[in-house]
Formats: structure tokens, C-alpha cells, sequence
């Protein structure tokens, strides 16, 4: 059975270098990408609570998430 990676940023899920990453780790796993929908730096460990989250999905393992990292790794772990 092939590894599960889950793969996040903070740049944001159309980012050069989470494309890389993504791709090199195909090699070795089933990837899938939760990241955020737009750049997120510098907002470690923050969750959003005041307001419900959107998700869209990109394509079959891509998804975007319209709030923090951390928000696409608790969605991507529970849903």
C-alpha cells in the first residue's frame, strides 16, 4: 500500500514550489494538496472560528481552502 502525504503551504495553493512537491512526492505516496486559497504567511498557528470555511477543489487531489494552514490540515484530517 502506497504512503498517504498530505501536503500544505503558505503561499497558497497555486504556488510554484507546492506544485514541485507535490509532484516529486507522487514518486513515493498517494498526494494530496489542501492549501490555502490565497498567501497566508506569517499566520502559524491560527484557525478561523468567526466564519464558515470554503473549500474548492481543484482538481482530483487539489484543494483549496479559503482560510489558514492550519484550517487545510484540520479539514483535510476530518473530511
Amino acid at each position: 500500500m502506497k504512503k498517504r502525504i498530505l501536503v500544505t503551504n503558505d503561499d497558497g495553493i497555486f504556488s510554484d514550489g507546492l506544485a514541485a512537491l507535490a509532484l516529486s512526492l507522487r514518486k513515493i505516496g498517494d498526494v494530496r494538496v489542501v492549501a490555502p486559497a490565497s498567501e497566508q504567511s506569517a499566520t502559524a498557528h491560527s484557525l478561523t472560528l468567526a466564519r464558515p470555511l470554503r473549500i474548492r477543489q481543484i482538481d482530483d487531489y487539489q484543494y483549496s481552502v479559503d482560510g489558514t494552514p492550519t484550517d487545510c490540515v484540520v479539514i483535510a484530517l476530518t473530511k
